[in-house]
């Protein structure tokens, strides 16, 4: 299983590679589960649709719309992948472009990769929240009304294709940079 947490997940190269990542995953059987938080996310309706014709479920954290006018100041900002409970993906970079360094204007994030138990008991964090009433369904309406005024829905697979070739085409020194800057926070985290 595959649980997916993000404050951010939006139309670019970073997100459109990983969730076809997720999306092959789900085709070879894995349960995926994706939470994005209500106001942020940035999944244009195509997408979402692909994923969930894949087999993926989505859901919201506080979606707006839903006449829970308290819920608007209470967001989701996690950024979490846990993997067969076995390993997750925490840190502070959303699934932006920005958060890689591959972006005009780029944010300075990290993550980490942990194992161990503390995945065991992210997972069942993920649960948790996943069964709570804070937490809805994404269906057509939602994307309806969320997101088609500011995305186009475009071919899925085609972005997919366009974000791996962008993401090929990468710089050198930024890929090195990024390939760089992994490396030293894995040697920091197996140290700790």
């Amino acid at each position: 299983e595959i649980d997916v947490a993000y404050y951010t997940i939006d139309s670019g190269n970073v997100a459109l590679t990983l969730l076809d990542r997720l999306r092959q995953a789900a085709r070879r059987g894995f349960q995926v589960r994706i939470l994005v938080d209500g106001l942020q996310a940035r999944l244009p309706s195509d997408v979402a649709q692909a994923l969930q014709q894949d087999g993926i479920e989505l859901r919201s954290y506080h979606p707006p719309l839903t006449g829970r006018p308290l819920w608007l100041n209470r967001r989701l900002h996690y950024k979490l992948l846990v993997v067969d409970r076995q390993a997750i993906i925490v840190g502070s970079r959303n699934l932006e472009d920005s958060h890689f360094g591959l972006d005009k204007d780029n944010f300075v994030d990290m993550d980490a990769l942990l194992t161990g138990d503390i995945c065991r008991q992210a997972a069942e964090h993920f649960q948790a929240l996943w069964n709570t009433d804070e937490v809805l369904p994404i269906d057509k309406s939602h994307f309806a009304s969320q997101f088609a005024l500011t995305h186009k829905n475009l071919d899925f697979e085609r972005r997919i294709r366009e974000a791996e070739a962008r993401l090929a085409a990468m710089p050198f020194m930024t890929a090195r940079a990024y390939a760089e800057s992994n490396q030293a926070l894995r040697t920091s985290v197996a140290v700790v």
